[in-house]
């Protein structure tokens, strides 16, 4: 595992921060192409180094967001849950307003969601080694890091 800086500590991202789950949806309550009532909806396939605010997004009826669940700016987007190990604990934050929402396999938390104002989200990787076999990841996790000094 990486080693914090001095002066940090790891917590669990849920013992500091509100976590919000993203919104689920039925297939009728949701297109490919923007429409009138709807907003667009980040999943995990839209966080990379940064968020992919314009890359491959489903859009959802506004009628089944949660206020809690419009994105703001400096929330940090985390895949929450997924089919593929190396998806889950991928996160990044939103660094600009953008009138949307995230998916069910997500969730969210912010600066205005954090019991402490001077967090920092580091992520990192565990890995295995198998007989014969290269270092394989078998879970990526998100936490949240305090400056405590």
């Amino acid at each position: 595992m990486n080693d914090v800086p001095q002066g940090w500590r790891d917590v669990e991202v849920r013992d500091v921060a509100e976590l919000i789950r993203g919104v689920s949806y039925r297939g009728d309550e949701a297109s490919k192409e923007p429409r009138e009532g709807f907003v667009p909806l980040l999943r995990a396939t839209n966080i990379a180094d940064a968020l992919l605010l314009d890359f491959d997004l489903t859009y959802v009826s506004r009628a089944v967001v949660a206020e809690n669940q419009m994105l703001a700016p400096g929330d940090i987007l985390i895949a929450a849950s997924s089919g593929s190990r190396p998806v889950v604990g991928k996160s990044a934050p939103l660094r600009k307003h953008w009138d949307g929402t995230f998916g069910a396999f997500c969730a969210v938390c912010g600066h205005d969601r954090l019991s402490h104002d001077s967090w920092r989200i580091v992520s990192r990787q565990q890995t295995y080694e198998s007989a014969g076999q290269t270092r394989r990841p078998v879970l990526i996790s998100t936490t949240l890091s305090a400056i405590t000094s």
